[in-house]
């Protein structure tokens, strides 16, 4: 078990990751339309605005066991966060994608306030950020959301990960100003019929979706990462354990073979000393 285990976390380690590697050039063409879009502003950008609604936090954990503590570790940090940036009942909304996490949520004092299935495969993906976005636009409409922000586990390498809190909306419009200021890679500059403004609203839902998209994946990927290093730390002490129980073994059968060469060699003495006290007695 211990081995399908094994390889079914490095098959998944290897779809999310590759998920998002893919997730790159479609990250650069929406990062260079925006780059377009906000060049032609003639106003600046705006300051980023201070925070005055509610935060929406949502916390990827996972719904499946096997994979170490990452959920009590992402539910700690997202309590962290929370008291770090005060926000009280009434100043968030905590959104738990992941059975596991939500329970960790709880048991933490933070019981959120929504619970959302995590997809079981990279094609599922595209299905909840979508479900998302549009619960996004839900709670900037009628519950008066003005920051939402993910807290997952960011995969170091296949067995190490850190926790990351991002902002996914609005926009960090320090990001915004870096995009605007990139050179163009060619000197022919794009241009568009439609309105700046309408194709600007589209490229940063695209931009939303890629940042909710990477996180999901990303988080997976920790989440099979887990995974795989608690099912070698499994198999190591499963062949330490058998180490041991080899050893008892032969020591147990080295013991009986001994014994049953003492019984032997007794039994011989035994036999010996009968047959000399018989032939003094015949004499």
């Amino acid at each position: 078990m211990v081995g399908t285990m094994k390889g079914l976390a490095a098959v998944a380690i290897h779809d999310y990751e590759h998920a998002v590697r893919a997730l790159r050039e479609y990250t650069t063409t929406v990062e260079q339309g925006l780059q377009i879009l906000l060049s032609l502003r003639s106003d600046p950008l705006p300051p980023a605005q201070v925070d005055t609604g509610r935060t929406a936090l949502i916390v990827i954990g996972t719904d499946q066991g096997l994979c170490g503590p990452i959920n009590r570790e992402i539910a700690g940090a997202a309590v962290e966060w929370c008291a770090g940036h005060d926000l009280g009942p009434d100043r968030r909304l905590i959104v738990s994608l992941g059975l596991r996490a939500a329970r960790e949520l709880e048991l933490a004092g933070l019981g959120p306030d929504q619970t959302i299935e995590l997809p079981g495969s990279v094609d599922a993906i595209s299905r909840v950020v979508d479900d998302l976005i549009v619960r996004i636009d839900r709670w900037r409409s009628d519950l008066d959301v003005s920051r939402v922000v993910v807290a997952f586990q960011h995969p170091l390498q296949r067995t190490q990960r850190t926790t990351r809190m991002f902002q996914v909306a609005p926009p960090d419009v320090r990001r915004l100003h870096a995009i605007a200021d990139r050179r163009w890679p060619t000197r022919m500059l794009p241009g568009t019929p439609h309105a700046p403004e309408q194709l600007t609203a589209g490229l940063l839902r695209q931009d939303l979706f890629i940042a909710l998209y990477r996180a999901i994946a990303e988080a997976k990927t920790a989440e099979h990462g887990a995974r795989l290093s608690a099912m070698q730390a499994a198999e190591q002490n499963i062949e330490e354990r058998l180490t041991a129980l080899r050893t008892e073994y032969h020591q147990l059968r080295q013991a009986l073979i001994t014994e049953e060469l003492l019984d032997v060699v007794s039994g011989f003495e035994a036999l010996r000393g009968t047959d000399s006290t018989d032939g003094r007695s015949s004499s």
